[in-house]
């Protein structure tokens, strides 16, 4: 028996997502490290599972890490949230921030293109409108171009991937402001998966 009248529209008309195969050295597009875990780290992450009560559920809240991160990172616990990876983070937005604006049908999101392929796929299963606004010749983002699809389709969520994957540039601190600029009320996500890379982030604008 077939269940593929049950499966929604917008996910009948996705492609599939397949990672590429094989074993290359270094794989930039998983943000993966060539090299293994240090022996001493390993032992000691060993050392720490094994004093895990691994037959109870752990704390659904990560109280401590989150408390960990704002002494380390600042801010209050309750500002930070926490994820298996941002694929689970965006997939909490999608959730959380759907409430349709100007009596559209679905909520929207905003992101350059081509960037994190899940930001789209994500946002689709989810049943949301996608505005993707193409990077010009030189990967940059089209601001005008940005004003205009956000004025025509205001977002909910927008996305913005500083270095860009799989482009690998970053956007200007002025790009990014006029981003945010221009979607006050929307949530912009700033995803730093590749900051490590271009020795300074954009943590900063977090407090302006």
């Amino acid at each position: 028996m077939s269940l593929l009248h049950l499966v929604h529209p917008d996910v009948r008309t996705l492609d599939s997502y397949s990672a590429p195969h094989g074993h290359p050295p270094i794989k930039l597009d998983a943000n993966e490290s060539p090299w293994p875990l240090p022996e001493p780290a390993r032992r000691a992450l060993e050392a720490r599972l094994g004093a895990i009560d691994l037959h109870r559920y752990p704390d659904p809240s990560l109280t401590d890490l989150r408390g960990a991160l704002a002494l380390r990172l600042g801010g209050d616990p309750e500002q930070y949230v926490v994820g298996s990876g941002s694929d689970e983070i965006i997939a909490l937005l999608a959730t959380a921030l759907r409430a349709p604006r100007n009596q559209r049908l679905k909520p929207v999101v905003s992101f350059p293109s081509p960037t994190f392929v899940m930001f789209g796929i994500t946002s689709r299963v989810h049943g949301w409108d996608v505005c993707e606004v193409a990077l010009d010749n030189d990967w940059h983002i089209p601001l005008d171009e940005w004003r205009r699809q956000v004025k025509a389709q205001p977002p909910n969520v927008v996305y913005l991937a500083s270095p860009n994957n799989p482009t690998g540039n970053a956007f200007s601190e002025a790009t990014v402001r006029a981003i945010i600029e221009t979607s006050s009320d929307a949530l912009v996500v700033l995803d730093g998966a590749y900051g490590a890379f271009t020795g300074s982030g954009l943590d900063h604008l977090f407090d302006s």
